[in-house]
């Protein structure tokens, strides 16, 4: 399916090898879920996610989305420091 999504996206600018890297890393990114019930939901949100990607239900900046090196969302600090760095009393 990975060549018809290239095509139905080609606004993203992807390659083949790239969306099969972005592919993998989304799915490695869960290897370490023992927990079942954890599992059957992420296979489930995967089965979603891929027949909105392949019948075009998902809009192409939603695509985007599968790459993580696009994302943007900053994580706010945590620690009592960094947030005194950061200005964030």
């Amino acid at each position: 399916q990975i060549p018809y999504i290239r095509v139905d996206y080609i606004s993203n600018n992807w390659t083949e090898p790239e969306l099969r890297k972005i592919l993998k890393e989304n799915f490695l990114s869960n290897k370490n879920v023992t927990d079942i019930r954890v599992i059957d939901r992420l296979l489930v949100k995967g089965q979603m996610d891929f027949v909105e990607t392949a019948e075009i239900w998902r809009q192409a900046h939603n695509a985007a989305l599968f790459d993580r090196s696009m994302d943007t969302y900053k994580q706010k600090p945590k620690h009592f420091l960094e947030r005194f760095y950061e200005g964030h009393h």
